[in-house]
């Protein structure tokens, strides 16, 4: 008579053969796709790509909701080998994601930096389904590990529940710690861009960077023509070397907004990030978080199962509990992003000789040209008002150089007396 596990098994495999023949068939549609497309280009290489583009995301959304409609409606495998099944829908929806991004690079590849907010978007769910999968995988090699500890060592089942926890909690955090040393990949992956070297303006860079005794990071401009980016960003572990070297990524719509001292201005709030050791205490805080979470959550579950045997609802409590510390997560983050985003400016100011009337003019620049058109005077016109965002940013900034100055005269006053 077959056993439960050996039923299980051939559902999992059932399940990733059905999860597997879409995704196979729309692979076998790109190949007559990709020969079509060349037949195209040589009849006529300027012609409409957008029509094309539309088949390709139509028929890779029918593929991907087939398999979240089969993802839904393996509830009993789901309920006795969830991480298996999730692996499945992420391996699959991976696969096809990639499928669908090459098809469009394809269409998009003498058209470099056209690339469009769905294909952006794709990409960046492209990748948070690599940095969950590496999680995942580091998870699951924490839990083997540990459990062939527990078993050869015969442990107590108390102790060995513990230490499985702590395994899966342990490779969970070894991911989350590798996926945050690869965000400069990912955002290469996400983005076109292209190495700044042999540009002038990464030479004024590389010795800003210099002067205040700062490692120069990896020098990126993002080039994209349908969407503006705006941001200056430091990526990845400023301790990191070799490919974990950490990077600036400045988009191309940034260096043509601004001059040079305000671009200079821009910088020194970065090196300040740098200094102040900023990336490093968002991965604890984003680490701490996702991992106490975790094992409160898990915890909670098991003493509910041994409390109340019999219940039922176990899953439903830990999703649940995961929810509400997901959504109390983001909270915190949010905060930690705007503390350290003014005790950068701060620092800036203190120890960087940043000229706060500068900075302000970048800001307000910035904002003002991500949704008007560049004006002929290469952006040198500064708006009067910035985004909400960015006056609360300089009122904040303001208020505390009123304050350094009262400080300074009262001591003053003080010396005099």
């Amino acid at each position: 008579m077959e056993s439960d596990f050996d039923t299980l098994l051939r559902g999992v495999m059932a399940l990733a053969i059905l999860s597997l023949i879409p995704v196979v068939i729309f692979a076998l549609w790109l190949d007559h796709f990709e020969k079509r497309l060349r037949n195209l280009l040589i009849k006529n290489p300027n012609f409409e790509r957008e029509p094309e583009l539309e088949k390709v995301r139509f028929f890779s959304l029918l593929v991907l909701l087939f398999q979240f409609t089969l993802f839904l409606g393996a509830d009993e495998i789901r309920g006795a080998l969830a991480l298996v099944c999730d692996l499945i829908l992420v391996l699959g929806a991976s696969t096809q994601l990639a499928l669908q991004l090459r098809a469009e690079k394809q269409l998009q590849k003498d058209q470099p930096g056209s690339e469009s907010v769905l294909a952006i978007t794709l990409k960046m769910v492209r990748s948070w389904i690599l940095a969950a999968t590496v999680c995942g995988l580091l998870s699951i090699f924490g839990i083997l590990f540990t459990r062939w500890i527990v078993t050869n060592q015969r442990l107590p089942e108390v102790i060995g529940t513990l230490l499985l926890i702590l395994g899966g909690v342990g490779g969970m955090g070894c991911g989350i710690l590798l996926n945050f040393a690869l965000v400069p990949y990912h955002i290469l992956k996400i983005f076109p861009a292209s190495p700044m070297s042999g540009l002038p303006v990464a030479k004024m860079i590389q010795d800003l960077f210099e002067l205040h005794q700062t490692a120069t990071p990896r020098l990126w401009m993002i080039e994209l023509k349908k969407f503006r980016l705006i941001d200056l960003a430091i990526a990845g572990l400023s301790s990191g070397r070799g490919p974990f070297k950490y990077a600036l990524f400045i988009s191309q719509f940034a260096l043509n907004s601004v001059n040079e001292a305000e671009l200079k201005a821009l910088l020194l709030v970065e090196i300040g990030h740098v200094k102040l050791q900023h990336q490093r205490k968002r991965l604890t805080l984003v680490s701490g978080l996702i991992l106490n979470s975790l094992t409160f959550a898990i915890l909670v579950t098991l003493w509910a199962e041994q409390t109340y045997p019999g219940k039922g609802g176990y899953d439903f409590l830990g999703t649940t509990l995961g929810f509400i510390f997901f959504v109390t997560s983001i909270k915190w983050i949010s905060l930690q992003k705007e503390t350290q985003e003014f005790e950068a400016d701060a620092y800036a100011l203190d120890h960087l000789n940043l000229d706060f009337e500068v900075l302000s003019n970048a800001l307000r620049k910035l904002d003002y040209f991500s949704v008007k058109n560049i004006q002929s005077d290469n952006g040198e016109k500064t708006p009067l008002m910035g985004f909400p965002e960015t006056e609360r940013r300089i009122f904040l900034l303001n208020a505390y150089l009123i304050k350094k100055e009262k400080q300074a005269a009262t001591h003053s006053d003080d010396l005099a007396a």
